[in-house]
């Protein structure tokens, strides 16, 4: 029970992170071809080594199956202080975007 409540903890933590980084850039206005090819490289590369690092944790240490939760853990706390680290550098460095217009420039708002 605890696997299954670890693996559904981290997935939303996973989703959060992925949503709120995307928000982050588009909000900024750096919302751009290679940025976005970078953020799917990133992602790709974490799906690709965090399975291969649970089982090398799995296997190497006596936390077992509870390996998941830690390893998965450790990597949502690491992303969420990059996120923040990123999040104060673009509010030193950039000015929000403004948002999109919603209406046309000559529709009547309601």
């Amino acid at each position: 029970r605890v696997l299954w409540a670890a693996t559904v903890g981290a997935g939303v933590g996973v989703c959060a992170l992925y949503s709120n980084v995307m928000s982050l850039l588009a909000g900024h206005g750096l919302m751009s071809a290679p940025i976005v090819s970078a953020m799917q490289f990133a992602c790709s590369l974490g799906h690709m080594t965090l399975p291969n690092l649970v089982a090398l944790v799995m296997r190497h240490t006596s936390l077992g199956h509870e390996s998941l939760f830690v390893v998965l853990a450790a990597a949502n706390a690491a992303c969420l202080v990059l996120v923040a680290a990123v999040s104060l550098h673009l509010r030193r460095r950039y000015k929000s975007a403004p948002p999109a217009a919603l209406f046309d420039a000559g529709a009547k708002q309601v």
